[in-house]
């Protein structure tokens, strides 16, 4: 197993082919074998979820079978080489997974056998979530607080706001400095805390995932 999830920014000349790919990707990669898992989403502004979406962002998280089957398509695919010929820039980040509980279309994509070790250095999150319909008021609400935290979090590398539906599937994606750093910030903040007692004793989600993983180098074009 190989996860990459790729970032991929767009100027304005190319954002509404970027809009189109939202419905035109997704037919052609689920036509490969070797993906055994894939999400092609939209996000929001910033550097979380947000209830604005960002027209010119958008990601693609994919599970491959091999780590040679990613280079194969990264490398010589047409789709993706038409992706990188109007992206102003692409972000891939490589990830080991260390653990992964709960399910993302019923199934957990990214568990294994041989899970990474958690070690001192950097570590990434995925969590994603469908919300129930009648959460949707109280969980923007409680969000908002969370996400500014998390903006300002010590420790934070980089973060993004992502999902497959906007406002029902939302995810995030977050790299920090350390194991320390995540947990400081997801069971030492106020707000985050308080949200994820109001998400247990409301039940928000009708299908949830959480995730970490060790980041791995991953070489543009390899």
């Amino acid at each position: 197993m190989y996860i990459t999830l790729c970032v991929m920014t767009y100027p304005p000349k190319h954002r509404w082919w970027a809009i189109q790919q939202m419905g035109l990707m997704p037919r052609k990669l689920r036509q490969l074998p070797e993906l055994t898992f894939f999400k092609w989403m939209g996000t929001g502004q910033g550097k979380v979820f947000s209830l604005k979406p960002d027209f010119s962002r958008y990601t693609f998280l994919a599970v491959w079978q091999s780590e040679s089957q990613a280079k194969d398509f990264f490398t010589t695919a047409s789709s993706w080489q038409e992706v990188q010929q109007r992206a102003s820039t692409v972000r891939t980040f490589a990830l080991e997974t260390i653990r992964s509980h709960g399910a993302w279309d019923g199934s957990n994509p990214f568990q294994t056998d041989s899970p990474a070790e958690e070690g001192t250095g950097p570590i990434a999150v995925i969590t994603r979530a469908t919300l129930k319909l009648r959460a949707l008021p109280a969980f923007w609400r409680n969000s908002y607080r969370a996400a500014a935290r998390l903006e300002q979090a010590s420790g934070l590398i980089y973060s993004i706001g992502m999902g497959e539906v906007p406002y029902f599937q939302q995810a995030t994606f977050s790299v920090w400095e350390s194991l320390d750093a995540m947990k400081a910030f997801a069971y030492r903040t106020a707000d985050h805390k308080e949200a994820m007692r109001q998400k247990e004793q409301q039940q928000w989600y009708g299908e949830e995932l959480f995730a970490r993983f060790v980041p791995v180098p991953f070489e543009p074009g390899f």
